[in-house]
C-alpha cells in the first residue's frame, strides 16, 4: 500500500485492515453458535453494551501508546548514536512489565476492580511521560523500565473488566472487539 499510494495511506489501511477483520469474524455463524452439549440461547451483540464501548476507547489509546514506545525506543538509541542500544531499552520496558505484572498478581486487592483501573490508567499516563523527556540510554533505560511497570496490571483489569461487564454467550466477540481495538491503536 505504501509503494501505491503513500506511508500515509499504508497506516490509515493497517488500522482498518483489523476493523474489517475482526467484523467478518464477530458476524460468522460460528461466533454466535453455541457449544455442543449446550442450549442455544441468544447472545446480545457485545457492540449493544455501553460498558464494553466505553472500554473499547482505552484500548485504542493504550495500543496508540505502545505503538509510540515501540518505534521511541529504537528511536532514541539511534539519535544517541547506540543503535544496539535498541534491544537493550525494549527488554528494560518489557522487564518492567513483567515485573508489574508479577506485583500486581500476587497480591488480593479489596479496592473494585473499576477503581483500580482508573488508578492504573492514571499510572501509566504518569509511570510514561519521563520517556518524552529522555535523551541519553541512560535516561532512557531508567525511563523504560518505570514506562513498563503499569502495562501488565492495566491490562489485566482491562481484560478483567471486559469479562464482567459482557453479557453470557458475547464473551468471545467482546473480547475479539477488546483485541482488535488495541492493535488499531498500534
Amino acid at each position: 500500500v505504501g509503494a501505491l499510494a503513500s506511508a500515509c495511506g499504508s497506516m490509515l489501511f493497517s488500522a482498518l485492515l483489523p476493523v474489517v477483520g475482526i467484523s467478518l469474524v464477530v458476524s460468522s455463524p460460528m461466533a454466535r453458535s453455541p457449544r455442543r452439549g449446550e442450549r442455544h440461547r441468544r447472545a446480545e451483540a457485545a457492540l449493544a453494551n455501553p460498558e464494553l464501548r466505553v472500554l473499547l476507547a482505552p484500548m485504542v489509546l493504550m495500543g496508540a501508546s505502545l505503538g509510540a514506545i515501540e518505534v521511541g525506543l529504537p528511536s532514541l538509541a539511534l539519535s544517541a548514536g547506540s543503535r544496539p542500544s535498541s534491544g537493550l531499552l525494549l527488554a528494560l520496558w518489557s522487564a518492567g512489565s513483567v515485573t508489574g505484572g508479577l506485583w500486581y498478581g500476587s497480591r488480593s486487592w479489596h479496592a473494585p476492580l473499576a477503581e483500580r483501573y482508573r488508578v492504573l490508567t492514571v499510572a501509566t499516563v504518569i509511570s510514561t511521560a519521563p520517556l518524552i523527556a529522555a535523551r541519553t540510554i541512560p535516561e532512557g533505560m531508567a525511563c523504560a523500565l518505570l514506562a513498563g511497570l503499569t502495562i501488565a496490571p492495566t491490562f489485566s483489569c482491562l481484560y478483567a473488566l471486559v469479562g464482567r461487564v459482557v453479557s453470557p454467550g458475547a464473551e468471545t466477540e467482546a473480547f475479539t472487539w477488546a483485541a482488535s481495538s488495541l492493535i488499531v491503536g498500534l
